[in-house]
């Protein structure tokens, strides 16, 4: 009836009735058509409406034609007519909306099953011991969201993304719940001791979640180390290895170890999360001092540390293929995303020595 509806108002555009109901429903559906179906809930509602005018001319349009082609027309076949459509249109609207689209293994992605059933795991073995977990999104507004309003505030939980960072919280051994969506960096998984997998259904796009106790010991001894840099009293930056030598073209990748000293100090709490949302940037130079390749990420937020985590964070960094063999300096450092101010680095004596580390260079071979 909605595609009779439609055609029928084409039909008829020269009388303004039909006219309306057809500007109101383009000019309704119109920001979907250019931003996409991300959120077209929200963004299609001033074609509401209409949507349900249409079909409801198209059944109009229906019985009128009936009532030319049978001649009298039963008084009971308008009201039977709508009766079956409307059950049918309601069954149709339940099977869809609870069987068929419930169980799309791409609407349950954005439902963010996987997680929920994490939670539900966590929420079972009641425990204020410290908990990491890893997702796709571990920002302060996405992820950590959805389980402060299913789980409540959880203070001894971390959040990362443990494809490229873990946090040992206050620098002790932890449970770890880690999707198949993160699966952890080969390094990381000589520390992670797995307990359990629960799987979810094998259609999903995130299709199970394992338990790991994540044993800090190895992480505790790096963190041990004399520390390279000093930001700002927030952090201290202990170790930093280049995990592989490469070749042009390839990609290198750096293990940084930091420990949180004072989470105050990070950096501005900014919006939209009102945390501090910092980020730790790796150059690499040329002979010029010029930055030739780099990396900017940290997938351990700044919006959950506590003093005494010990963070560690990979990089990788693409090493473009016209570059000449041979050693090159690295440097590290932390900035402010939202103003890009960087933290500074501070010597024993508490004054400014600039707003960056050296760390060892990386051997570029043939």
């Amino acid at each position: 009836f909605f595609v009779i509806g439609l055609l029928v108002s084409v039909w008829r555009w020269k009388r303004p009735s039909f006219t309306f109901v057809l500007l109101w429903f383009a000019i309704g559906i119109l920001p979907s058509l250019i931003t996409g179906p991300t959120a077209n809930t929200t963004r299609n509602l001033a074609a509401l409406v209409p949507t349900f005018i249409l079909p409801a001319i198209g059944f109009g349009t229906a019985v009128h034609w009936l009532k030319t082609k049978i001649n009298p027309l039963p008084n009971w076949l308008p009201a039977a007519a709508a009766a079956v459509w409307l059950l049918f249109a309601g069954w149709r609207s339940v099977s869809d909306y609870f069987i068929t689209w419930a169980n799309n293994p791409d609407v349950r992605g954005a439902y963010q099953v996987n997680l929920v059933e994490t939670l539900a795991t966590l929420g079972a073995n009641v425990s204020n011991d410290a908990v990491l977990l890893s997702t796709v999104y571990p920002g302060p507004a996405h992820d950590p969201s959805i389980a402060l309003v299913l789980s409540g505030t959880q203070p001894a939980w971390r959040w990362v993304d443990a494809r490229w960072a873990l946090v040992a919280p206050a620098g002790q051994s932890s449970l770890a719940m880690i999707p198949t969506s993160t699966p952890p960096h080969p390094l990381f998984a000589q520390w992670l001791e797995p307990r359990q997998t629960i799987q979810m259904r094998p259609d999903d796009l995130d299709p199970s979640f394992t338990e790991y106790w994540l044993d800090a010991g190895q992480l505790q001894a790096l963190g041990e180390e004399t520390a390279v840099a000093n930001f700002n009293n927030a952090l201290t930056l202990h170790h930093a290895e280049w995990l592989n030598p490469v070749a042009p073209g390839e990609t290198a990748e750096l293990l940084l170890v930091w420990r949180v000293n004072d989470p105050e100090k990070v950096g501005p709490i900014v919006p939209p999360a009102f945390t501090t949302d910092v980020v730790i940037f790796t150059q690499l130079l040329d002979a010029s001092g010029v930055p030739f390749a780099q990396r900017d990420s940290l997938e351990a937020p700044s919006w959950d540390w506590q003093r005494g985590d010990l963070i560690a964070q990979i990089h990788s960094i693409f090493v473009p293929p016209e570059t000449v063999p041979g050693n090159y300096q690295a440097i590290v450092g932390i900035y402010d995303r939202l103003s890009g101010d960087r933290l500074p680095v501070l010597a024993n004596s508490g004054e400014i020595v600039g707003d960056f580390t050296a760390v060892s260079p990386l051997e570029i071979r043939q």
